[in-house]
Parts: C-alpha cells; sequence; structure tokens
C-alpha cells in the first residue's frame, strides 16, 4: 500500500542522491499511521523528508496480522532510495516493512 505513494523528489534525482530512510510509525487501531518519526537518515533532508511524507500518505497501513488488527501499534519502515545508476534506468526502489512491535 506504501509503494504507490512513494515519489522520488526531483531535486534529489537530479543531484543523483540516493539513500535508505527508517522511521517509525505509531499506527492507530484502524490502521492509519498517527505519527511518523526519523529513526536512521539517508543523509539527504529530501529523502528523508519524502519518506516522512510517504509513511503519512499511506492510509490504512499494509496489512495488518491478525493479531495486531483493532490495537495501536508501531512498525518500522525502511524506505530504499534508488536510482539504479548502474543498470542504466531509474528504478525508484523498494520498501521493506519491518516486524511490527504492539504498543502496550
Amino acid at each position: 500500500m506504501m509503494e504507490r505513494y512513494k515519489r522520488y523528489p526531483t531535486e534529489a534525482m537530479a543531484r543523483q542522491h540516493q539513500g535508505a530512510v527508517l522511521v517509525r510509525m505509531l499506527v492507530d487501531p484502524s490502521g492509519r499511521a498517527r505519527t511518523v518519526e526519523l529513526v536512521t537518515s539517508s543523509g539527504f533532508v529530501e529523502l528523508d523528508e519524502q519518506a516522512r511524507i510517504t509513511a503519512l500518505k499511506a492510509k490504512p497501513f499494509a496489512t495488518i496480522p491478525p493479531a495486531l488488527r483493532g490495537v495501536a501499534f508501531e512498525a518500522r519502515v525502511k524506505v530504499i532510495f534508488d536510482l539504479g545508476i548502474a543498470n542504466g534506468g531509474t528504478n525508484l526502489g523498494r520498501m521493506e516493512a519491518r516486524p511490527a512491535i504492539a504498543v502496550p
């Protein structure tokens, strides 16, 4: 679900910025991200901010495991921005969801 909201910032593409951003989200019982915080920076402000925006726009959060449905939980999501320069093309990368942890 989050993949469709990911955009590669034009300025970052022009400067050939690539990197990975790790964000921490608090997901409410309806599956919507309520807060998104930067855990690990890509080293580029444009990529970090786009990863945060992507996480906030993705509603509801991907498929929620049955054990976490109806409860608030924390999730860490790694957003990877990769231009695929070595392959001669533009690859917007992939997104990896880290295991969710229930919030007591």
